[in-house]
């Protein structure tokens, strides 16, 4: 079996840790907005039902906590909401039908497929970029709810 240039390994190690980071992302943001939104039925749970018997549901500040609710859970599933385009690893049929049946050079393969990680790594920073500005949004509209709910409770 032939030697991979030890140069070609390191970056293909390093395409692989990107994409290892990449997952890692994804899944700790869907796990802290699995929180968010936990946080956000307790907030409209305790403050919210206060808030409706002390004022009608129409109060400006009932309903506008309503809306900021509505947000948060529609963000936080825009963040939950499974994507399909995901690219984390390569399908072993591909790589047998590109490397292996054709005889690639090792180091040839490392190296053409640490530049196709690239490329899933990019894609996959696009999606996640959206993911955390969804999370960031959810967070606000998680601060005004609660904001709107303790108003409307201080309001006679």
């Amino acid at each position: 079996m032939p030697d991979i240039d030890p140069l070609a390994k390191l970056v293909y190690d390093e395409s692989v840790r990107g994409l290892d980071m990449q997952s890692q992302s994804l899944d700790e943001i869907r796990s802290r907005t699995g929180v968010l939104i936990a946080a956000a039925t307790v907030a409209a749970a305790l403050l919210g039902a206060p808030a409706l018997t002390r004022h009608h549901v129409t109060y400006w500040a009932n309903l506008s906590a309503l809306i900021a609710f509505g947000l948060v859970v529609g963000f936080c599933l825009l963040v939950l909401w499974p994507g399909t385009k995901w690219t984390f690893a390569y399908n072993a049929a591909t790589l047998d039908e590109t490397y292996f049946k054709k005889q690639v050079d090792a180091t040839e393969a490392c190296r053409s497929m640490a530049r196709g990680r690239a490329k899933h790594r990019k894609a996959n920073a696009k999606r996640l970029r959206w993911r955390y500005l969804w999370f960031r949004l959810a967070c606000l509209a998680l601060l005004a709810d609660t904001v709107l709910w303790l108003v409307s409770i201080g309001v006679r």
